[in-house]
């Protein structure tokens, strides 16, 4: 590998298996310094991958939480900072869940399980992660760090019984948009101005 996340502490949230698994071992195979592995129930398959992380030399360490909390998701972040001596440089919004169901049937509660999970957690999360990083960036080497937000092709084109998880994949690419125009440094300068 060619060391491009040399230095880094990513926190990559539903990292115990899929496609959160593959981000933290690349995360170590591409140098960063540490890796926060969460997930919510699967602790054992997350700690394989947290042994994985550390044999290509990064450290790890598995955070376990509820991310249909708000309260937990922050709890979650300050986690992940104070283990990595205040440096959060990266997170990775990947946690979600994808289930199956006709329209017709599908209860408030139902919704508000997927959106919770695959949105509002990505809400809470960034907020948080968005508070140490201006910290960082205001105290030191003028840098802040990333967010990255995991998303689908069914932002755009939807599929059969997913109503609730198409909407909320498709409102996680919107805030990915608003939230770099609210956070970036030259926000106030790129922000483009609305339409009469």
């Amino acid at each position: 590998m060619n060391g491009l996340l040399a230095g880094q502490f990513a926190l990559v949230t539903g990292a115990s298996g899929g496609i959160g698994r593959a981000i933290a071992l690349r995360f170590a195979e591409e140098g960063a310094a540490g890796v926060a592995v969460h997930c919510r129930t699967g602790v054992e398959a997350a700690g394989e991958v947290a042994s994985r992380v550390r044999e290509s030399g990064a450290r790890a360490v598995v955070l376990q939480a509820e991310l249909t909390d708000e309260d937990a998701c922050r709890g979650l972040v300050r986690e992940a900072a104070e283990w990595s001596g205040g440096r959060l440089t990266a997170l990775v919004n990947n946690a979600g869940v994808q289930p199956t169901q006709p329209l017709p049937g599908m209860t408030a509660a139902d919704w508000r399980t997927v959106v919770d999970t695959n949105l509002t957690s990505v809400f809470a999360c960034t907020q948080a992660a968005a508070e140490v990083m201006r910290e960082q960036g205001d105290g030191g080497d003028g840098r802040g760090g990333s967010v990255t937000h995991i998303a689908s092709i069914e932002a755009g084109a939807p599929a059969a019984l997913h109503a609730h998880y198409s909407a909320s994949k498709a409102a996680v690419v919107m805030h990915a948009r608003s939230a770099a125009l609210s956070t970036a440094r030259t926000a106030s300068a790129s922000t483009p101005s609305r339409p009469a």
